[in-house]
């Protein structure tokens, strides 16, 4: 019998000449079509997607960091990258994650340069004759834009490797911001990757910045458990 009734309940639907009825016949049959032409579109602009981090190994060798400042002003990190594979990434964008109830950080530029990392990392951003540095740290050679840039392997020898630099926005005055996580998007060929490291950054700016960054690391601590 219930068989009878769905043979039914088809026949009435296909034999229904009101607008509705086709207008609903005609969406299941257009709805298919436009996510698979969907799909193919994602396929052929993006290309496969990767699983995990991929090739792409990133170090930020300071760890954690803190900073408390008592005038707001932006920031710059830099990210040691390098490839476990032997083909060339281009870098395609950059996106920071804040796990926590304080602000997230704004990017304000990228760029692509070579450092020594057996100094600093991570510091006030002060304006170079080309892109941007840690203030205090020497020795960073700035190669070219990160975003859109395909990054090789550098020779073996020598401290020098590749950093992606970043410049991020000041805390507001009296107010903190917190850094979770840090993720690059690249492609090697048509197959694209998102590699996470995590970050645990912590800036502060204003007369009890010090304070602040104490009570914003907590809250960072417990989002990264």
């Amino acid at each position: 019998m219930r068989g009878s009734v769905v043979s039914l309940t088809s026949i009435e639907e296909l034999t229904d000449v009101s607008l509705r009825a086709r207008f609903l016949r005609r969406g299941r049959v257009i709805l298919p079509i436009v996510i698979a032409v969907l799909a193919v579109g994602a396929f052929l602009q993006w290309g496969p997607i990767g699983l995990g981090n991929g090739p792409l190994v990133m170090g930020i060798d300071n760890g954690a960091a803190t900073m408390a400042e008592p005038s707001p002003a932006p920031f710059a990190d830099l990210i040691q990258i390098s490839s476990s594979g032997s083909g060339s990434m281009t870098i395609d964008g950059i996106t920071l994650v804040n796990r926590t109830s304080y602000p997230t950080p704004r990017l304000v530029a990228t760029e692509l340069v070579a450092a020594n990392f057996t100094q600093c990392t991570f510091g006030p951003a002060r304006a170079a004759a080309r892109g941007f540095v840690v203030a205090g740290c020497d020795g960073l050679k700035y190669i070219a834009r990160l975003i859109g840039h395909s990054v090789g392997r550098l020779p073996a020898n020598g401290a020098l490797r590749y950093a992606a630099g970043l410049e991020i926005s000041p805390p507001k005055s009296g107010g903190c911001w917190v850094l979770s996580d840090i993720v690059i998007h690249y492609h090697i060929g048509i197959r694209h990757y998102s590699a996470t490291e995590p970050a645990g950054t912590v800036v502060c700016a204003g007369k009890n910045a010090s304070a602040l960054v104490a009570t914003a690391s907590e809250e960072a601590a417990t989002a990264e458990s």
